[in-house]
């Protein structure tokens, strides 16, 4: 009991230490900081009243070696029932590779600025996050950054992510104001703005060249785009509900395109061997692989 009540009166006055004191102290009394705002605590610690040695809570992978956590799962299917409350993820600790809290009712703000180092996946989707999030002090290492289907508002700041970000999911909060998509880190695969506010030109000539996926559908871009330099490796694009949006775009390769109201026409190759065929338009001959020598290639309208 000593040991709990020693918690309870650090876990109270957390919002008044420093950073300094983050060190010092153990994996046991920065989980029990963690989950202070949480309200059915037991639903992680399965005990009623307090907390018990997290090496018994719910979620939690250690290493083998030296005990350091460094994996927590406290998605809603994972727990014994549904999170509620708020969470601080500036007591996590260091050795924490991977938070998971997808799928709760966890509400308050979304503290990015100090995360564990070794971090390298955070998933706070489909949750009740409200407030603005800063992506420029993210960890070095993180790869996986999950805020989907939240509350979230404000500018985002796309132009000082970390270079080994592969994943980045925003999509279905309630961002607003334009955004920089030619910083984008070159390890960067899947980027999800969908279903926000966002408005002002994109540009889509300096994307990563490994970029595989590009979601803006359902925002409030506008003005004449340039899709020519959409990299071979993009599997899925999405500009759906942009309806001021505008520009053309020739699918030279295999690529999930949707661009339903918005003004953006779209041409597709087809292989033709009569080129009087009616209702096509010629507007340019495309050499492909699956073309056949005698064969004619054409861009159609949608």
């Amino acid at each position: 009991m000593a040991a709990r009540f020693a918690c309870l009166v650090l876990s109270s006055d957390s919002a008044t230490l420093g950073r300094l004191d983050y060190a010092s102290l153990s994996q046991q009394t920065l989980l029990e900081m963690v989950i202070d705002g949480i309200t059915f605590k037991q639903y992680i610690c399965r005990e009623d009243e307090g907390t018990s040695e997290i090496q018994n809570w719910i979620g939690l992978t250690f290493n083998n070696e030296d005990e350091t956590l460094i994996e927590v799962d406290w998605s809603e299917t994972n727990t014994d029932g549904p999170l509620e409350g708020s969470i601080s993820l500036e007591w996590l600790p260091a050795t924490v590779k991977k938070f998971d809290l997808r799928v709760n009712r966890v509400e308050g703000s979304a503290n990015l600025t100090h995360l564990p180092e070794a971090l390298k996946s955070l998933d706070l989707s489909e949750n009740h996050f409200a407030g603005e999030i800063k992506l420029d002090s993210l960890p070095e290492h993180i790869e996986e950054l999950l805020l989907h289907e939240n509350v979230l508002t404000g500018p985002l700041n796309l132009t000082s992510l970390p270079d080994s970000l592969r994943e980045l999911n925003l999509g279905g909060n309630h961002f607003s104001g334009s955004v920089d998509l030619t910083g984008l880190p070159e390890s960067m695969k899947i980027l999800v703005l969908a279903e926000n506010q966002l408005s002002g030109a994109i540009n889509l000539m300096h994307l990563p060249h490994q970029f595989s996926g590009l979601l803006l559908a359902g925002n409030k871009f506008e003005g004449e785009t340039d899709f020519s330099k959409i990299p071979q490796s993009m599997e899925d694009l999405d500009i759906t509900n942009n309806i001021a949006l505008s520009g053309t775009i020739l699918l030279s390769y295999a690529i999930d395109f949707k661009a339903e109201f918005c003004a953006v026409q779209v041409f597709e190759p087809m292989r033709v061997i009569d080129a009087n065929i009616p209702g096509t338009t010629l507007l340019s001959i495309y050499p492909r692989d699956d073309i056949r020598e005698g064969d004619h290639a054409y861009f159609v309208a949608r």
